[in-house]
C-alpha cells in the first residue's frame, strides 16, 4: 500500500538521471527522424552531445558555484 511505501526512499541510479536529463534537455527524439536522414548518425550524435554541453556545464557549474556558497540543505529553494 502507500502508505507502507511513504517512509523509504528511493534514489534515482545512473541510468535513470541519465535519461531523465536527456529527455529534459532534448525534449525527447521528436525530429531525430529527419535529423538523422538528412545528416547522418554521426552528426547527429555528434550535435545532441555537443548540445548536451552546452547546456549543462553551465548549469553545472552555476549549481556548483551556489552549492559552495550557499551549502544550505535544500539547494535552490534557498539560494531564491
Amino acid at each position: 500500500s502507500f502508505r507502507a511505501r511513504r517512509g523509504k526512499r528511493r534514489a534515482l541510479g545512473l541510468w535513470a538521471t541519465s535519461t531523465l536529463t536527456y529527455f529534459s534537455v532534448c525534449g525527447g527524439p521528436f525530429g531525430l527522424e529527419v535529423a538523422l536522414a538528412s545528416w547522418g548518425a554521426v552528426w547527429v550524435v555528434g550535435v545532441i552531445v555537443l548540445l548536451t554541453l552546452v547546456w549543462a556545464l553551465p548549469a553545472a557549474l552555476m549549481t556548483a558555484e551556489l552549492s559552495a556558497a550557499l551549502p544550505a540543505e535544500g539547494g535552490y529553494m534557498h539560494w531564491v
